[in-house]
């Protein structure tokens, strides 16, 4: 005899489903995501007035008067205002931002994919299960998550290279990449994670 849910249980659901109506109606007409909500309204319009200043100023932002009463760049974070690879959005021209933008997350994931394996190689594991590692790592859910909070991206793709420097011989190569290691989530994004 196949196993019921319980009258409560059934309760339960109905209410569960009452309290998200809401939010998938958010969704479904298209004024809210699950997917990327911070990553399309916080981070990439970051990105642009990082862009419209580095192209029109030459020069990194301090403050973007544009939003709320005016948002610190220098001191918050999230924006990644010093991260190496906003020279992409200089590189590119601001018509193509979001093509910048996804070069910049495609560059995480593959620096994580590529990290993760040479981590697994270097314990003596074949090549295509360690690149099977590294693919797995950069498609794994906190990895697909962080993609949404690039300030947070750094500091996970930076995981794999601690385990690959920690396991060089000692000497002053391995002090300075893991000193790099541990310095990029730091300039880059949040270093907290």
């Amino acid at each position: 005899m196949p196993h019921k849910l319980p009258r409560f249980g059934l309760w339960l659901l109905g209410l569960a489903l009452f309290v998200s109506l809401p939010f998938l109606f958010l969704i479904a007409d298209g004024r809210d995501t699950l997917l990327a909500r911070d990553l399309i309204s916080v981070h990439l319009p970051a990105k642009q007035v990082i862009a419209r200043t580095l192209h029109g100023e030459g020069r990194l932002p301090v403050w973007d008067s544009g939003s709320y009463a005016g948002l610190p760049f220098y001191a918050d974070p999230n924006f990644s205002t010093y991260n190496p690879l906003n020279v992409l959005f200089r590189v590119f021209p601001e018509a193509r931002i979001v093509d910048a933008f996804l070069l910049f997350l495609a560059f995480y994931a593959a620096a994580a994919a590529v990290g993760m394996a040479l981590a697994i190689r270097q314990r003596r594991m074949s090549a295509p299960l360690a690149l099977a590692f590294g693919a797995v790592f950069a498609w794994s859910g906190p990895a697909l998550t962080a993609l949404s909070y690039p300030n947070v991206l750094a500091a996970l793709c930076a995981l794999p290279w601690y385990a690959y420097f920690l396991a060089l011989p000692r000497g002053a190569f391995r002090t300075f990449a893991l000193a790099g290691a541990i310095g990029f989530p730091c300039v880059a994004g949040d270093p907290q994670f």
